[in-house]
């Protein structure tokens, strides 16, 4: 709770360090829901109901993840990871099963450590 410091409802899902974690933009949130995605060292991604409490989808990849970002509009998420990928993941569905990487996006010659969408997308 960010006016009293009490901590409500902790995520537990990763094995190892999260180093970057988002909130879905309003538009993309089901009703009753707000949806978080977190990256972990892990190699985990998690997409979050934080009103609940609760894990919606965990995918793994190959390597340690480093940040995960929303565009503006919801239509797609954002993350980099040691396999020195940016990886643009289409989640235009409402259903967190059938979100899925849309491109990868390679060039990189090292670790991604940040992904972020301007402000107008």
């Amino acid at each position: 709770n960010a006016q009293t410091g009490v901590l409500n409802q902790p995520l537990a899902g990763h094995t190892d360090e999260v180093y970057g974690i988002a909130f879905a933009p309003a538009s993309k949130n089901p009703p009753g829901l707000l949806l978080l995605a977190s990256a972990g060292l892990d190699g985990r991604i998690i997409i979050w109901d934080v009103a609940g409490g609760f894990a919606l989808r965990e995918i793994r990849w190959p390597t340690p993840v480093h940040d995960v970002a929303f565009s503006p509009d919801g239509s797609f998420m954002a993350t980099g990871a040691q396999d020195n990928l940016v990886v643009l993941w289409d989640i235009a569905h409402d259903d967190v099963e059938q979100w899925a990487p849309l491109y990868r996006l390679p060039g990189h010659t090292g670790w991604v450590r940040k992904v972020e969408f301007s402000p107008d997308g």
